[in-house]
């Protein structure tokens, strides 16, 4: 099955997620694009053409949890926020809260199929508690107010939050402390209990040193299956602000960049009280911290995933075609593969994922 789509500006378009055996066609002014990707007897095939030149990157994963099927994005222009507009190059305008999610969603449009809701802190609770009452949930929720919202969390180990998590949401934290503060309409108020213990299962686990920005600049190495997917992904934020220490985790991928593999800019890691996730991209609020999280969702990184096969290369004025041989030992062959494939390199023009 096809898709055909013109566009006139490929700059926005990053990722995007479709089935195994669809072709993706992306055209602009200068050039056209096609890429492919079918998993047969533990091989995968791939294929990408372009009418110009362009470097492209593969990368074959297993994972362990079901796919995303829609995201919610916090936004309530009622309630306090913790955000700190965001300051742009010289010259350029400031990014707030309403510009940083309307870009996000924007480039998510392009970049996925998932069905993206934003969500006041209201109608936030009914979806929560339609999802809790509906049970094995597979959606996400992006949180960048730097406090979650009064309806869904208090500081209190019943809050609905937490219910959610345990029946497989997925949170995807950016700015400030996670679990730290709740917002109301009046104000933001400090949570007293162990709030860290409560979201990692683990108390101390986050970076305190709020007053510096964080900058690091080393690859995390881990000995996990996605070392080296900084690399693989072109993510760019290299800030450890309000990180996750990943020597006090269990079950969790870090990728990114890090101080000394403690700290880590991305960290994804299981809920420990029940089947969801957690996601934390460290740092300010900034364009490449907002870039990665589009590459992070839409890539459909888990704290289960394992990249099993890359590949990488470029292209000029034809079509590249190439296999990737992932099957285990014995013949042994993976049975919940993805294929993402991207072009652009560290300024991604688009992708797709195959599943």
């Amino acid at each position: 099955m096809k898709h055909e789509r013109i566009i006139t500006a490929i700059a926005a378009v990053m990722i995007v997620v479709v089935l195994i055996g669809e072709v993706i066609v992306y055209t602009s002014s200068t050039d056209s694009f096609n890429v492919d990707a079918k998993y047969s007897d533990g091989n995968v095939h791939y294929s990408v053409s372009i009418s110009g030149s362009q470097v492209f990157s593969v990368i074959v994963m297993e994972d362990g949890m079901q796919p995303m099927t829609e995201l919610y994005v916090y936004y309530d222009d009622g309630y306090a926020s913790c955000y700190e507009t965001e300051r742009g190059p010289l010259g350029s305008p400031t990014v707030d809260q309403k510009s940083y999610i309307d870009q996000l969603v924007t480039a998510l449009a392009f970049a996925s199929e998932l069905r993206v809701t934003i969500l006041s802190a209201d109608d936030l609770r009914a979806a929560m508690t339609d999802d809790v009452s509906a049970g094995n949930i597979t959606k996400g929720l992006v949180v960048i107010s730097g406090a979650l919202p009064d309806t869904i969390y208090e500081g209190n180990t019943a809050d609905l939050v937490f219910d959610w998590l345990a029946d497989g949401g997925r949170l995807y934290w950016l700015g400030n402390l996670l679990g730290a503060y709740y917002s109301t309409p009046t104000g933001i108020d400090v949570v007293s209990g162990d709030y860290q213990a409560w979201f990692f299962g683990v108390s101390d686990c986050l970076n305190m040193d709020t007053n510096g920005t964080g900058f690091v600049s080393n690859d995390f190495i881990g000995g996990a299956s996605t070392d080296g997917l900084r690399y693989n992904l072109s993510l760019k934020n290299n800030r450890v602000k309000y990180a996750v220490d990943t020597t006090k985790l269990t079950n969790y991928r870090a990728v990114g960049y890090s101080d000394d593999n403690t700290y880590a800019s991305i960290v994804l890691t299981e809920y420990v009280g029940g089947n969801g996730m957690i996601c934390v991209l460290a740092g300010d609020y900034s364009r490449n911290q907002r870039s990665d999280l589009v590459q992070v969702l839409s890539s459909g990184l888990c704290y289960s995933t394992d990249v099993i096969g890359t590949a990488d290369g470029s292209v000029k004025h034809g079509t590249l075609t190439g296999e990737i041989d992932v099957s285990g030992p014995g013949g042994i062959y993976p049975p919940n593969v993805t294929v993402y494939i991207y072009l652009g390199g560290y300024f991604p023009v688009y992708g797709r994922l195959f599943s």
